[in-house]
C-alpha cells in the first residue's frame, strides 16, 4: 500500500515510446555534469523541445531523449532503462517487448545497451536480423521482456534521482581536481582544525558562565584556542595559495558553451596544475575559437598543439589544445 501510493506520487516511469536512445563512449573515469551532458551530447537529439535522462557508468552513458519535459517533483527512471537492467547480464541478447501494435526492441553486447528502437509488427523480424548484423552478434538470446512487471530498485531511485547536495558536490569537486595528492590530508587537518575551534569556543562559554561569580579564568583552554585559531589560520593561508585557479567545472562550462556556438565538441581532457590539455572536435576556424577562449579572461595562453582529421566525421578535425590557466589570487 505505502509502496504503491509512493509509486504514484513520487515516481515518473518515462514510456520507451517517447523516448529516443543513444549509447555514447567517454573517457574513463570521467564523469560528466548534467549540464556538460546536455552541451556535449544535446545534438543528438531528434526533437526540437526536449528533456534527457542518463544513466552514467565508468566509460560510457546511455542516454534517452524525451520528447516532452519531465516534471521536476518526480523521480523520472526511462522504461527502457528498466528493460536493459532486465536482461544485461546475457552477453548477447535482444530483448522483444510488445506494446500494443508496436514493438520495442533492445540490443545487448558485454552487458552494454548498444541500440533500443521502435518497430511495427510487420517489421520485427526483418530489423532483428539487421541489428544481428549491424553490431555483429554471433548468436543473440531473444528475450521476451515482461515490461509491465518491472520495476525500479531503490538503487535506481537514487540513481535518477536530482538532489542537490551541496557538501557532497563541492568535497567531490576536491577531490577530483586537487593536482597534489597530499592537498586531501591538508582539507581533513584543516576541517578538523575548524571543527576542534568550534567545540572548544563552546568548552570556553559553558566554563565563563560557571566560573562568573569567583572570576576564574579558564587559562588552559584560552591557551588552546589561541593556538588552535593560529593554526586554523596557518592552513587556510596555506590552501588558499594551492587553489589560486579557476574552477574546473566552470572552465568546462564555458569552454563547452563556446564550442557548441561554433559546432565543436570536447572529445576529452587531462589537467596538470594550471595547464589543461584538451582534444576538441571543430567544424570551422580554429583560430577564431582559440580568440574566443582568450576572451573569457580565464586562460592567460591558449596553443595549438596538433591538428588532425575526424576519423568518424570527415567534415570535422580533432585539435589538441594547451590552456594556460590565470591565477585567481
Amino acid at each position: 500500500m505505502i509502496t504503491t501510493i509512493f509509486f504514484k506520487r513520487f515516481l515518473n516511469i518515462v514510456p520507451v515510446e517517447d523516448t529516443y536512445y543513444k549509447f555514447v563512449e567517454k573517457p574513463e573515469d570521467i564523469f560528466l555534469s548534467e549540464e556538460a551532458i546536455k552541451i556535449n551530447y544535446g545534438h543528438l537529439s531528434p526533437f526540437k523541445e526536449f528533456d534527457i535522462v542518463y544513466y552514467q557508468t565508468k566509460n560510457a552513458i546511455f542516454l534517452w531523449f524525451v520528447k516532452y519535459k519531465l516534471p521536476t517533483n518526480k523521480i523520472n527512471i526511462p522504461e527502457g532503462y528498466l528493460i536493459y537492467k532486465y536482461i544485461k547480464e546475457n552477453k548477447e541478447a535482444i530483448s522483444v517487448n510488445q506494446k500494443d501494435n508496436i514493438y520495442v526492441l533492445s540490443v545487448i553486447k558485454e552487458k552494454l545497451l548498444l541500440s533500443q528502437i521502435i518497430v511495427k509488427k510487420v517489421e520485427k523480424e526483418k530489423t532483428i536480423e539487421f541489428l544481428k548484423r549491424e553490431y555483429s552478434l554471433k548468436d543473440p538470446k531473444i528475450i521476451e521482456t515482461p515490461v509491465k512487471n518491472l520495476r525500479p530498485s531503490i538503487i535506481d531511485l537514487y540513481r535518477f534521482s536530482k538532489f542537490t547536495l551541496y557538501p557532497e558536490k563541492t568535497l567531490n569537486r576536491l577531490i577530483e581536481f586537487v593536482s597534489i595528492s597530499s592537498l586531501i590530508v591538508v582539507f581533513s587537518i584543516a576541517a578538523f582544525y575548524i571543527f576542534m575551534e568550534k567545540v572548544l569556543q563552546k568548552e570556553l562559554e559553558k566554563k565563563q558562565q560557571l566560573l562568573n561569580e569567583t572570576k576564574i579564568k579558564t587559562k588552559e583552554i584560552k591557551e588552546k584556542l589561541f593556538t588552535l585559531q593560529e593554526e586554523q589560520q596557518f592552513w587556510k593561508n596555506f590552501i588558499k595559495a594551492e587553489l589560486s585557479y579557476p574552477d574546473v567545472y566552470n572552465i568546462l562550462v564555458k569552454v563547452g558553451t563556446i564550442l557548441k556556438k561554433n559546432q565543436g565538441y570536447i572529445n576529452r581532457f587531462e589537467q596538470n596544475e594550471n595547464i589543461i590539455s584538451m582534444w576538441v572536435g571543430l567544424k570551422g576556424d580554429t583560430a577564431g575559437v582559440v580568440e574566443q577562449l582568450l576572451k573569457t579572461n580565464l586562460f592567460k595562453e591558449v596553443k595549438i598543439v596538433s591538428s588532425v582529421v575526424d576519423r568518424q566525421r570527415k567534415d570535422y578535425k580533432i585539435v589538441n589544445l594547451e590552456l594556460y590557466l590565470k591565477e585567481v589570487r
